[in-house]
């Protein structure tokens, strides 16, 4: 038989081997038909589309809502996840556009579930689903319901939720009624809520879990912890403690419950560690921590601090920010930005901002000319001698220490912040501890931590330690 004969042969049994193979493909069914098929119509004009847009960073308590709501006021028949691809997701992917895509040709086509596992600060991360599309039946109604992202996996974009059904009346009124629900199970969220919170640019760390929010620890800190002038500390815990405590009966009485204060003294003077004090005290308040690099993130931080009030804006070293300007505004200082956003607040909303600072006089002028946005400037002292002498024992971590040297210690660092007791102290256990001495502090210890801190160093250690203004004294 010639060559060629058999060569036919082998052609025809290749082809007809791949036959039997077609059928086994996987097939990847376009949404476009799973959508027209579910409505129970092709013509893109007998269907109606609404839609709501919730922060991505809320995500989490996005698909919870939606799910208590769905699984409350509708029976699920069917769900798929939706292709990714860049030139669906570089921007909004609109149940429409899905619905009238040609015969399901150039449309994105349904995939199984996606999920990625999000950090919301609890022991276990949650499950989340990167993307959605529920078919749902209320009644003889047939729904469709579409989650995605606007702006794939941008942190400050948002979800996008929207509804698809037959053009009725009734259809209107229950799509309507459906993200109304949505969106109140939404606002009662309580994954985030009551947490110190702070936006991060989408981390994910070696744990295979993503961050849009990073929850950071509750600090636990003691009145007693808290070496202030007694005046001082009285203002502050009326300012924000009693404050919060009255705040339903002024809200009753038709007083504005925003409030905002400025904390202003040298570096090292207890700021931080007061506010510290008070987010441990505020219980049931949702804290955000705002640096002074994540201000092009304010608009995000005050419109989520509104969602999750009562709440509480910390925002640090705020001269940082005094003469910084954001790119979206670029003639508009950040600072007043950030007054902006403070005084675009409504009167109800139980939001409190604390800002601090180290150079008032930075601030002054922008703050004179925006009255109403603080409602109270606090200063923090260089301690003196009596809080010197509390910061020693509350830093000497359960070392004996005599009275003598502890009124010793206060006397000879006059000028000092209570950063550098808290250091000083902690120098001196570590001599003590090379001396290989007993319990109780000496003041060779003292002594030798002190030479160490204010001499070696010279004057640029003395700034770094917060004790410009030192001396011994006689």
């Amino acid at each position: 038989m010639p060559y060629w004969v058999w060569g036919l042969i082998g052609f025809g049994a290749f082809v007809a081997g791949l036959a039997k193979l077609w059928p086994l493909r996987p097939r990847r069914t376009a949404l476009s038909r799973i959508l027209q098929r579910h409505l129970g119509t092709s013509d893109p004009q007998q269907v109606v589309t609404v839609e709501r847009t919730f922060p991505l960073r809320l995500q989490v308590d996005l698909q919870k809502a939606i799910e208590q709501v769905v699984a409350k006021e509708t029976k699920v028949v069917g769900f798929y996840g939706v292709e990714e691809r860049s030139v669906y997701f570089a921007e909004l992917v609109q149940i429409a556009e899905i619905f009238m895509s040609s015969g399901g040709r150039g449309g994105p086509k349904a995939t199984p579930p996606q999920y990625e596992y999000v950090s919301v600060g609890d022991e276990k991360p949650v499950p989340v689903l990167r993307n959605g599309l529920w078919l749902l039946k209320k009644g003889r109604l047939a729904l469709a319901l579409l989650m995605v992202p606007s702006y794939y996996r941008r942190p400050a974009a948002g979800m996008s939720v929207q509804l698809a059904s037959r053009d009725t009346a009734e259809a209107r009124q229950i799509m309507e009624q459906l993200l109304a629900a949505i969106r109140q199970t939404f606002e009662e969220s309580r994954s985030y809520r009551g947490k110190v919170l702070s936006l991060e640019d989408d981390v994910e760390d070696f744990s295979g879990e993503r961050q849009h929010i990073t929850v950071l620890p509750v600090p636990q800190v003691r009145r007693e912890e808290v070496i202030l002038p007694e005046g001082t500390l009285n203002a502050i815990e009326r300012n924000v403690l009693e404050f919060v405590k009255h705040r339903d009966s002024l809200k009753s009485r038709g007083f504005h419950v925003k409030k905002g204060l400025l904390f202003y003294g040298p570096p090292g003077t207890g700021k931080t560690h007061t506010i510290r004090y008070l987010i441990s005290s505020l219980q049931g308040h949702t804290v955000f921590v705002i640096r002074a690099e994540q201000m092009a993130c304010l608009s995000e931080y005050v419109m989520l601090a509104r969602l999750l009030q009562p709440s509480l804006v910390v925002i640090e070293d705020v001269d940082l920010i005094a003469t910084q300007r954001s790119e979206e505004r670029p003639n508009l200082p950040l600072l007043n930005r950030l007054l902006d956003e403070m005084d675009g607040l409504s009167e109800e909303a139980e939001i409190l901002f604390i800002l601090t600072t180290n150079r008032p006089l930075c601030l002054e002028e922008a703050l004179a000319g925006r009255p109403g946005r603080i409602d109270q400037a606090i200063e923090f002292p260089l301690p003196d001698l009596g809080c010197r002498c509390r910061l020693i024992r509350l830093y000497a971590k359960g070392l004996v220490l005599s009275e003598s040297l502890c009124e010793e210690i206060a006397r000879r660092t006059e000028g000092v912040s209570a950063a550098f007791i808290k250091e000083l102290m902690r120098r001196a256990w570590q001599c003590h501890l090379e001396n290989g001495a007993g319990e109780e502090l000496t003041w060779p210890d003292v002594q030798r931590a002190l030479d160490e801190m204010t001499v070696s160093g010279g004057k640029l250690n003395l700034k770094l330690l917060g004790a410009e203004r030192f001396g011994f004294q006689s």
